[in-house]
């Protein structure tokens, strides 16, 4: 039920901006701490216990998997990475991202951590 709520207040406030700002960053999985993704400016990374991939990635407010939705709906927002893998961003704050793969329909939520301390 918890996660039902959480997922019902992101989607009534996320808006597809096309904006990367608010993905930017790294963010660790509800569901199992040791997978955090992370995002840059135009890459995407996957580390699961401490093993790292790194994709290519875009945003979009157009799905890459044709099989997905029928009809364009200029509210959703997607990102898709270079291995040809599609998400649809359910919910975006400033901590916490929900998203779907479209072709599976897992739902995956993240927690942002928090940046990593400099040393002076």
């Amino acid at each position: 039920m918890k996660i039902l709520i959480i997922l019902i207040t992101l989607a009534s406030i996320h808006k597809c901006s096309g904006n990367n700002l608010l993905t930017k960053g790294t963010w660790t999985s509800e569901e199992d701490e040791l997978y955090v993704v992370k995002f840059t400016k135009d890459k995407f990374y996957e580390i699961y216990n401490g093993d790292t991939s790194v994709y290519k990635y875009s945003r979009s407010s157009k799905s890459s998997d044709e099989n997905y939705l029928k009809k364009a709906n200029v509210n959703l927002d997607f990102f898709s990475l270079e291995d040809g893998r599609c998400f649809e961003i359910s919910g975006l704050t400033d901590s916490t991202l929900a998203y779907r793969h479209t072709v599976s329909g897992r739902m995956q939520i993240f927690h942002k951590s928090p940046p990593a301390k400099k040393n002076r």
